[in-house]
């Protein structure tokens, strides 16, 4: 049996990031959203750094928006460049995104957005955060299948509440006017409460 290794990429990397996020999609894609570089600049969420595995290279790739008529005009129509976010990978080459802070953690954001990677150019879609966990930055999140669940992380400079947050996107559908639009989820919480048996093994 051969044991693993490590080898440099020969193609043009993105450079260092602070506060990034790297999701692999089902087509071995890897995304690489968001974050700071080494001159304190935080990266568009417009025109992003995708892996291929298939090839072993680096590319950039722009999105669009969706054109969600439900934006008002003081809304982005993309999500505004961010630091220490989630990120996590759905079925079909969809990525959810939500939360993470401006560059100096002085702006926090609660906003979730969908990033429909199956379509050309790939399309953003904001979603309803009403019931999510408001601002937040350096939480944690894992996806099952179509469920998100957010815990923890902080809200401004102080720890975010213990509540755990689930987002259920097996109700998102596909809008049938925009290619790569996506409408509907649902949030639920509920109090995270320690198993009192695991400080005692």
């Amino acid at each position: 049996a051969s044991s693993p290794s490590f080898q440099l990429l020969s193609s043009s990397a993105p450079g260092s990031l602070v506060g990034a996020t790297s999701t692999l999609l089902s087509d071995g894609t890897v995304l690489l959203l968001g974050g700071l570089d080494a001159s304190g600049q935080l990266q568009s969420l417009q025109n992003l750094y995708a892996y291929s595995s298939k090839s072993s290279k680096w590319s950039q790739t722009a999105t669009q928006s969706s054109g969600n008529a439900t934006l008002s005009a003081r809304q982005s129509v993309f999500p505004a460049p961010r630091r220490d976010h989630i990120a996590v990978s759905l079925p079909n080459q969809r990525v959810f995104i939500q939360g993470g802070a401006s560059a100096d953690l002085s702006t926090v954001y609660s906003d979730a957005w969908i990033l429909d990677w199956s379509v050309t150019p790939p399309v953003w879609t904001l979603l309803n955060s009403t019931g999510g966990p408001g601002p937040r930055f350096g939480h944690s999140a894992v996806a099952y299948g179509r469920n998100i669940l957010i815990s923890f992380g902080w809200a401004g400079g102080n720890a975010a509440p213990t509540g755990l947050h689930l987002f259920d996107a097996t109700t998102l559908t596909a809008s049938a006017s925009s290619k790569g639009s996506w409408q509907g989820g649902s949030w639920s919480a509920t109090t995270y409460t320690p198993d009192p048996q695991a400080s005692s093994s």
